[in-house]
């Protein structure tokens, strides 16, 4: 199925522009190291993300529910860190 080309109408003095917001930030799934439960996801992040960004990115863009966030810094040779977050997918871990 060929994709259809979208056609917006010409923007006019006082009428809403349609503007799709879209934030410059990658994740990028990554197998984690050991064994982790089956609800238990790990992306590699950039450092300017934040729990909150992570979080919001997640249940806004693909609707996925995240119970709770886990970000912890990573040194790795060379000129740059890595940032892992490990998502608990469903329902909030308690404390």
């Amino acid at each position: 199925m060929a994709a259809k080309k979208l056609i917006y109408p010409l923007y006019q003095l006082g009428n809403p522009q349609l503007r799709l917001f879209r934030p410059n930030w990658a994740l990028t799934l990554v197998r984690p190291g050991r064994e982790q439960p089956s609800d238990t996801v790990q992306f590699r992040i950039p450092m300017e993300m934040t729990k909150c960004d992570v979080k919001n990115y997640l249940e806004k863009a693909y609707s996925v529910p995240v119970g709770a966030v886990r970000t912890r810094i990573q040194f790795v040779r060379g000129p740059v860190l890595v940032l892992h977050a490990n998502m608990y997918l469903g329902q909030h871990l308690s404390s």
